[in-house]
């Protein structure tokens, strides 16, 4: 902590321009739209929250991860450049959309909980290090990778889409909640490491991809399409009307059950793969 640090920032007005960086102990409090043109950290135990609309004029990083505080965007987000937010265990939330005018250079986003409100476009990669909740679409329109490490909670029908480069799509944990999932990698890879409609069966998954990964356990009320090859790693099940279908080659790593009975739904393998199990 630097002796010269604010005890808290409290600014109110039409639109606020911070033009370098801000340092407090305690809370940042932006009431208004909000040009930030740099790094906003807070050193003992100090929330960040904006409530207008917020434009990047600089990379900005946004750090209050020393009291593990929120930080709190409740309108959009633009500027072409990188945008860090890390909050250790608090909650993050991104109300509006973001990059939805200007795409973002790209989106890292570290906390307890992350919550995407509406839509993201970057131009590289996006990186959310925690549970995310994601209520919108994600689009990568350059060269970037999307990634969630945590258990994701889907609040609204989302498609990923990173084919513009060709990127990867990565979920490192369980995926939930009654929504479509649309995954588009163009020839980049799909991971999905944890069970995917365990606790809320998905309404329907859809995935291109040169290697899909499915590590666990599937479960929808409606269709699966896998396009491109597949590790099947889980059961696969369609609880309600759903065929499933894999249009590049199968492989298994493990004993795999496909049960589209209860719809008398088709299952279809254009290409014979291989088993590991």
């Amino acid at each position: 902590m630097c002796s010269s640090d604010l005890i808290s920032l409290t600014v109110t007005g039409t639109s606020i321009v911070q033009g370098s960086t801000v340092e407090t102990t305690g809370a940042v409090l932006y009431t208004g739209a909000a040009s930030l043109g740099g790094n906003i950290t807070t050193t003992t135990s100090g929330a960040v929250t904006v409530t207008g609309a917020v434009t990047l004029t600089d990379d900005v990083t946004v750090n209050t991860v020393i009291g593990k505080q929120n930080i709190t965007f409740n309108s959009t987000v633009d500027g072409a450049k990188a945008l860090v937010l890390s909050a250790g265990t608090g909650t993050i939330t991104m109300t509006g959309a973001v990059g939805g005018t200007t795409d973002l250079m790209s989106l890292t986003a570290t906390g307890g909980s992350i919550v995407q409100g509406s839509t993201v476009d970057t131009t590289g990669s996006v990186l959310y290090t925690g549970a995310a909740t994601l209520g919108g679409n994600i689009t990568t329109t350059d060269n970037g990778s999307f990634e969630v490490t945590g258990a994701t909670t889907l609040t609204a029908g989302v498609t990923v889409n990173t084919a513009a480069g060709n990127q990867s799509i990565t979920f490192g944990s369980t995926i939930n909640n009654g929504q479509a999932l649309i995954l588009n990698a163009g020839t980049g890879n799909v991971v999905m490491t944890g069970a995917v409609g365990a606790s809320t069966n998905l309404s329907s998954l859809t995935i291109t991809g040169t290697n899909i990964t499915q590590g666990s356990t599937l479960t929808t009320t409606g269709a699966i399409l896998y396009t491109g090859a597949a590790s099947l790693g889980g059961n696969i099940t369609t609880a309600a009307n759903g065929a499933f279908q894999v249009t590049g080659a199968a492989t298994l790593t493990a004993g795999v059950t496909v049960d589209t009975s209860a719809g008398n739904a088709n299952i279809t393998f254009n290409k014979i793969g291989r088993a590991h199990v």
